[in-house]
């Protein structure tokens, strides 16, 4: 019987906070983010295999090959050296800063959302009230203009800090009858209400505001 293959993750949204510029310093990146950006991705990247001498070889069980989208130590190089991927790595290279960027904000959000679902959500904000300066959408409509080669499915946005301030009174205070929207207003007021605590405590840290910075996956796997 023929094996079947998994079905692939749903369209995923995921919002980090986290100023762009800091984004931008992983791509190209000195030396101290290099090294630190090479210790956070190791989960990601499998070690390499051991050498193993001809008997070894001879007599070894066929392993389980690394699936073809998985991130590899050249992929987070090009990543890292500011170098364009090749195509049929694009979306590899996206997943690895997407990774990075998630360890460094901070605070993320995600949530299952398609472009169908995520202009669903904005309709219903403007219903309650919300300006659509304050859409959802809006935020992968400002594109984030990162030197990476662009994958299919993959959408990266970001709004500045200075644009957010008002969004999450606006949002908490909308009147949305559908309770799923009216979950995901309420999770996404609560996570752009701690901006302004985020921005205190980089400060004191030495590094920028934070901005939101948005990675859409159409499709995972």
């Amino acid at each position: 019987m023929a094996a079947t293959m998994p079905e692939p993750a749903p369209a995923f949204l995921r919002l980090h906070a986290i100023s762009i510029n800091e984004v931008r310093d992983l791509i190209g990146a000195d030396a101290a983010t290099r090294a630190w950006a090479e210790a956070e991705a190791a989960v990601l990247i499998p070690p390499p295999a051991p050498p193993q001498g001809f008997l070894a070889r001879l007599f070894a069980r066929p392993g389980t090959p690394q699936p073809p989208g998985s991130p590899t130590s050249a992929d987070l190089d090009t990543l890292l050296s500011g170098h364009h991927a090749a195509p049929e790595r694009a979306g590899v290279g996206w997943q690895i800063l997407d990774h990075l960027v998630g360890r460094r904000a901070w605070g993320s959000l995600g949530l299952a959302l398609d472009a169908r679902a995520i202009a669903d959500f904005d309709f219903a904000l403007s219903l309650g009230g919300v300006p659509t300066d304050a859409a959802l959408g809006r935020i992968l409509r400002s594109p984030a203009r990162l030197a990476l080669t662009p994958a299919p499915g993959v959408s990266v946005g970001y709004l500045p800090c200075t644009a957010l301030r008002q969004h999450a009174d606006l949002i908490a205070a909308a009147t949305i009858d559908d309770p799923g929207h009216a979950q995901i207003a309420r999770t996404l007021a609560e996570f752009l209400a701690r901006l302004p605590d985020w921005a205190i405590e980089a400060e004191r840290n030495g590094r920028a505001a934070p901005d939101v910075v948005a990675f859409h996956w159409a499709q995972l796997g």
